[in-house]
């Protein structure tokens, strides 16, 4: 079962990290600086995923795998209401702040 869990987590991860392409694609095109923000914030996403719940699983017992993968999946259901309104948002910013992201984060996790 734990096998299963893993793979259709990991299979959904990936399958945003490519949807989130076509999302933002619209505002910032495809270019090679859009995919290499999205990996690097679908990395640090993950690592601190992984942290947190490291952390939480030691220190709260009642928080069973079953919760997280809840609270994961109603998360991605917020993703095209919220869509919109950020990328609107951040339009302005132009490609200058998926720039300076990609910069802090190959500065930050060197």
């Amino acid at each position: 079962m734990l096998y299963l869990t893993v793979t259709m987590t990991g299979a959904a991860v990936m399958i945003l990290e490519l949807l989130g392409t076509r999302i933002i694609g619209p505002f910032y095109g495809v270019s090679l600086y859009v995919w290499a923000s999205l990996i690097a914030v679908t990395l640090i996403a993950l690592a601190l995923g992984y942290f947190l719940g490291g952390y939480l699983s030691d220190r709260v017992p009642a928080l069973r795998l079953s919760h997280v993968i809840l609270a994961a999946a109603i998360g991605t259901a917020a993703i095209p209401f919220l869509t919109g309104p950020i990328l609107r948002l951040t339009d302005p910013l132009g490609l200058r702040a998926v720039l300076s992201a990609v910069r802090y984060c190959s500065l930050r996790f060197r």
